[in-house]
């Protein structure tokens, strides 16, 4: 499988969304081992059965997870404004509507970049903002009546915050995912 490109902070959530599943994890582990000594209560084997259906979901959301940390592939935060790529905010005006939006990787979830809009770089207006700058027009179809997107601003957003303090960016080499 390719390697998929991928914002610092979206590389970053889906870490942080791995630890969450893993400890997730261990939790039901836990308390399954604390329910199979009282195996003769009533109940108990609900609760049993319970706990290993939200295991085998999680586990199931873990795999996936540790799928896309596989073969993602990390990308520096973007140096410059001129053009729209991987990682860039653009401001896009549309039958009098403007919305800020981020480009983003095809598997960054939604907590990667809080209070932005975010287009997937796959999707068929991510495709289509891949390079433009400033003044560019972008239509998504070849209907006389679609009405196109204008970019009326890019900028280079500051990476997202924990806890209010900044994040400083990663080392390329903290990137690379473990198996």
């Amino acid at each position: 499988m390719a390697r998929k490109p991928m914002t610092e902070p979206g590389y970053r959530a889906l870490v942080a969304q791995r630890a969450v599943l893993t400890a997730e994890i261990c939790n039901c582990r836990e308390t399954k081992s604390g329910h199979v000594g009282r195996m003769m209560n009533p109940g108990s084997s609900n609760e049993l059965d319970e706990l290993l259906r939200s295991e085998s979901i999680t586990a199931s959301q873990l795999g996936l997870v540790t799928q896309m940390l596989q073969f993602a592939e990390p990308m520096p935060q973007p140096e410059s404004a001129e053009r729209i790529r991987l990682g860039n905010g653009c401001k896009l005006e549309r039958d009098c509507v403007v919305n800020d939006y981020i480009l983003v990787g095809e598997h960054e979830p939604d907590c990667a970049w809080p209070g932005l809009k975010m287009v997937s770089i796959v999707s068929p207006l991510g495709k289509r903002l891949a390079g433009k700058k400033v003044g560019d027009e972008i239509s998504l179809g070849n209907a006389p009546s679609a009405k196109p997107y204008l970019v009326i601003d890019i900028w280079v957003p500051d990476l997202p915050t924990a806890n209010g303090q900044a994040e400083l960016p990663l080392e390329m080499s903290e990137l690379v995912p473990t198996n």
